[in-house]
């Protein structure tokens, strides 16, 4: 007969929960930030995963804006670009062709500006 405590029920269902919520580590931000990381205070590390996780771009949702729509430049905020982009035609097909190989590179970028932004107001607020 297994006998099993009402607390170690709880606590494996709790972490299968939490173990399902928590989706971004120290991996997920930019390495450039990981020092900085590394000394903020758990709930500030908390916040700054949380803002992240909701403001940080995919490769693959810039794509698909890319491939459908051709508004990627939208979707990462470069609005003067955007409209140069649309009025030109993707540069005459040149720019849109670079554009292919151009993307992670830009979602990286962008994904690196929102980290550091969010970094510095945790520091700025927190002090």
């Amino acid at each position: 007969m297994l006998v099993v405590s009402k607390t170690s029920i709880s606590t494996q269902i709790y972490g299968i929960i939490f173990n399902k919520f928590i989706i971004m580590n120290i991996q997920d931000i930019p390495s450039s930030l990981h020092k900085p990381f590394a000394k903020l205070t758990e709930d500030q590390q908390e916040t700054f995963l949380s803002q992240y996780k909701s403001k940080r771009k995919s490769i693959f949702k810039t794509y698909l804006f890319f491939i459908l729509l051709g508004c990627h430049y939208a979707y990462l905020g470069k609005t003067g670009l955007f409209i140069a982009y649309w009025i030109t035609c993707g540069g005459c097909f040149l720019w849109l062709i670079a554009d292919i190989f151009r993307i992670p590179g830009l979602v990286q970028d962008y994904n690196e500006d929102k980290a550091t932004q969010i970094m510095q107001n945790i520091k700025l607020f927190d002090m």
